[in-house]
């Protein structure tokens, strides 16, 4: 390689560095305006503003909001994975019980991630392209087969494949109850009446209560499935 070539992927280098650095400062700042407001509120505009950026700087990193939203949701997907793995690393075997509390911790690690769970299959995943789409979804499947085959490390009775498809009915629970316990300020006010306050839904606890019960119904199904002539 010649010195001119060597400048060239160099400096190459240092752009695809310098690249990958703003769009991390952009997902921080955009997880940061979240914190304080909900979706329908944050705009481009001034997560622009917050990190110094032209409105249509920020749009050639990202598409739309959703997409950015999406990048969002991956990377605490991403971090919520990681601590699930390191969780079931610990144990030869778990039960059920300890399983949904194992998910559950690791969860409340992320306290963005059910937030931003609550959007994606009926906000961010109806702006994106089909290219965004189709990059999610691997990475889904890549995280849950992974993970999947963890479980089936630690409950026998599963086969190859049904650890990451109770990872995927794990992934509905808690959209579903992230959802639920995480309602707009007009209904947390509602919900303080008296009369209501037995509606209100608190998240580790219901969701735990909740996986629990699906991994629990999951192995009597397959023990039933067992025990089938």
């Amino acid at each position: 390689m010649t010195v001119a070539t060597q400048k060239r992927s160099t400096k190459r280098a240092r752009s695809v560095e310098a690249r990958a650095e703003r769009r991390d400062d952009i997902l921080s700042a955009a997880e940061r305006l979240f914190a304080e407001q909900r979706f329908s509120e944050l705009h481009m505009a001034r997560l622009a503003n917050e990190i110094g950026l032209a409105k249509g700087t920020l749009y050639l990193y990202f598409p739309s909001k959703e997409s950015l939203f999406l990048a969002a949701v991956q990377r605490s997907l991403d971090a919520w994975y990681a601590a699930i793995g390191g969780r079931l690393s610990r144990h030869a075997f778990i039960d059920p019980d300890a399983l949904a509390r194992e998910l559950t911790d690791a969860l409340v690690e992320q306290p963005r991630l059910t937030r931003l769970l609550a959007l994606l299959h009926t906000v961010l995943e109806q702006n994106i392209t089909e290219q965004d789409a189709v990059a999610f979804k691997a990475f889904l499947a890549r995280k849950m087969g992974r993970t999947g085959i963890e479980l089936e490390r630690l409950i026998p009775a599963l086969e190859p494949g049904q650890g990451a498809r109770l990872l995927l009915q794990v992934h509905a629970v808690v959209v579903g109850i992230g959802q639920a316990s995480d309602p707009s300020p007009v209904v947390n006010r509602a919900l303080e009446r008296p009369d209501l306050q037995h509606l209100q839904m608190d998240l580790p606890t219901e969701l735990c209560v909740a996986l629990s019960a699906l991994f629990r119904g999951f192995a009597a199904a397959l023990e039933a499935q067992g025990n089938t002539p």
